[in-house]
């Protein structure tokens, strides 16, 4: 537990409790779940937006989600406004930001412009709040 507690320390965004098991009584006590809510992830350059540049890209194994033509590089906090953000080529020329429960179809194209989120990305206004969206197994492969 403690060598758990000593590598999430310094992306914790607070203190979580481990759960605990007693062998003795045969108890299990349950911790807090650990999820992107308890981490800080602020985006430190502009290939967080190239999916292109995300581990595995190149071979398929990243299999990041697609929406029409878009790669789905999951929800942000941008300036504190929530959005998830789908690049419109493999190296992030174009983008569209989705609001919770907005269509894809009725996003802007081209917003935010890539000099508009690499200046909020320079002034640290851009946190990730969860994980690039992997391709469902049934969705197939597209071509690489």
């Amino acid at each position: 537990m403690c060598d758990a507690r000593a590598a999430l320390e310094p992306e914790l965004e607070g203190p979580i409790r481990f759960g605990e098991y007693g062998p003795w009584n045969d108890l299990l006590a349950v911790g807090d779940p650990v999820t992107f809510k308890n981490f800080v992830f602020p985006v430190e350059s502009m290939q967080e937006f190239e999916p292109r540049s995300l581990l595995g890209y190149r071979r398929g194994a990243a299999h990041i989600a697609r929406q029409e033509y878009s790669y789905d590089l999951g929800v942000f906090d941008l300036a504190g406004c929530q959005r998830r953000i789908f690049a419109d080529y493999p190296h992030g020329k174009y983008f569209r930001a989705v609001a919770p429960g907005q269509a894809f179809d009725t996003a802007t194209f081209g917003f935010p412009t890539e000099d508009g989120l690499e200046r909020l990305v320079e002034d640290e206004q851009v946190t990730r709040l969860g994980p690039v969206r992997r391709r469902d197994t049934e969705e197939g492969d597209v071509s690489r």
